[in-house]
């Protein structure tokens, strides 16, 4: 480790295989790729454990040196990986695999993480005495599927190889681990088939051995099992939560025009040079102190981004440009030219702001879409939560790392169904005008059809294997 800190050549094999090096050691090369991913946690690794090999001047790892050295680090990780499974097995395993588009869906990386816990530390323990601090979460490496090649048999053979990564290099080995695997998470797109598909391990490992091009065989052999023999299917409901906000908002018919002016207001706000410039504006401003205050507060944090392939960003935006709307009127006039701001006078985002100041539908269409989605969203908060803490606990940026975080498969059904009664108040509580320009009768249909949604994407299965089996009656 101390020559990949240095970025000389070194070979892994060696430094993991040697009977000197402790556990420890190989705890820390295992986790080592998770610190190349964000620069400061790296340099604070380096600074406590390799400083004094970089010498005083050189405290940190420029971008190059972290791409040159996480490959090493990663071969690292894996040969530890593989050491430490045959130390510290047989676990637990369960598995998360979801296919991710890069480069405008031109090509897939598909990326894995997995909880895993060792079974003598499960064995003859209830669930409420097991340790949470004896569950681990890993990410195992991603992997790029070949271009157009997002089928289930590309799918399947890329989630094989990393297992052959972490817990080769034989089949049976492979085999062993495969068997550990009591779950296996995915959405409801083609991943979902992988833990239905047959088990291959020997196939793959004599197509490593040859270095060609694989191909499946015409016929599945008669004895083959599947390939996560104890798994069960589970499908997550973040996807379909996420699906049911982009297809019922598409049902306002002043959605578009909503999208476009928050996306450029969105933009607009998110400049710390404009929101400074606002603060001076009002700061100079003969409005009562105590609106100036609350308003100047409101701009020192950013606007939330929106990602077209995460919808429920789009609440935070909503949330944050509401939060904006008395800044914004107290700053801004319809007539403002803009000119002294620095900017053209008819771009995107100036015209936005002018919207917003001069005609009230903006704020309507606002306010109705938090009352629309706002049960989809804090439903979507809380499956990402845990048990153990609260959501207060968990802000201002809800980056509480927790080894529970996610296990709700007790009470998701009853989550479920505690917002569709929500989602029903809501829309038996409409009425005329409540959103200015904004009609009530669409809203009205817009909530039955995420009710509707989440009773046939969501319900349905919860009530079924796998989520039966684990439901807390009492929730």
């Amino acid at each position: 480790m101390h020559g990949s800190a240095r970025g000389d050549a070194w070979h892994p094999e060696v430094a993991i295989q040697d009977l000197d090096v402790s556990e420890m050691w190989k705890r820390q090369s295992h986790d080592m790729a998770e610190h190349l991913q964000k620069s400061e946690k790296l340099n604070a690794m380096l600074e406590g454990k390799f400083g004094t090999v970089l010498g005083p001047r050189k405290r940190t790892i420029s971008a190059t040196g972290r791409t040159d050295n996480r490959v090493r680090l990663d071969c690292a990780g894996m040969l530890a990986s593989r050491a430490l499974y045959n130390i510290l097995g047989p676990y637990f395993r369960y598995r998360a695999i979801d296919a991710s588009p890069q480069g405008k869906q031109s090509w897939e990386v598909l990326a894995s993480s997995e909880i895993i816990i060792r079974r003598e530390d499960v064995d003859d323990r209830a669930f409420g005495e097991v340790c949470p601090s004896k569950l681990t979460r890993r990410r195992q490496a991603p992997c790029a599927l070949s271009q157009c090649g997002f089928d289930l048999p590309n799918k399947v053979w890329v989630a094989m190889h990393q297992t052959f990564l972490d817990y080769g290099p034989s089949a049976g080995s492979m085999r062993a681990a495969n068997l550990d695997v009591r779950g296996v998470l995915t959405d409801l797109g083609t991943e979902a088939g992988i833990n239905d598909f047959w088990d291959f391990a020997d196939f793959f490992i004599e197509s490593q051995k040859v270095g060609a091009d694989y191909e499946f065989p015409e016929n599945i052999p008669d004895e083959a099992s599947h390939i996560y023999p104890l798994s069960l299917k589970i499908i997550g409901p973040l996807h379909c939560i996420d699906w049911i906000i982009r297809k019922s908002l598409d049902k306002l018919e002043c959605f578009p025009e909503y999208l476009d002016r928050v996306k450029a207001l969105v933009q607009f706000m998110h400049s710390r040079k404009h929101r400074t410039h606002m603060q001076g504006i009002i700061r100079r401003s003969s409005f009562p102190e105590v609106d100036k205050t609350m308003a100047c507060r409101s701009l020192q944090n950013g606007c939330g981004r929106f990602a077209d392939w995460r919808w429920t960003s789009l609440h935070d935006c909503n949330k944050d440009i509401l939060k904006y709307k008395g800044a914004i009127h107290l700053c801004v006039s319809p007539t403002e030219n803009f000119r002294r701001w620095g900017m053209e006078g008819e771009s995107k985002g100036t015209k936005s702001l002018r919207f917003a100041v001069s005609s009230p539908r903006m704020w309507d269409i606002c306010l109705a879409v938090e009352y629309t989605i706002g049960p989809l969203v804090r439903l979507h908060g809380w499956v990402k939560g845990c048990e153990c803490h609260s959501v207060e606990e968990r802000r201002p940026k809800g980056k509480l790392q927790c080894p529970m975080q996610g296990v709700r498969a007790p009470h998701i059904a009853a989550k479920v169904d505690e917002t569709i009664r929500e989602c029903e108040v809501l829309r038996d509580q409409l009425h005329p005008g409540q959103f200015g320009s904004v009609p009530s009768s669409e809203l009205h249909s817009v909530i039955h059809f995420i009710i509707a949604m989440l009773v046939l994407k969501l319900r349905g299965w919860l009530h079924d294997l796998p989520y039966l089996i684990w439901q807390d009656l009492t929730f």
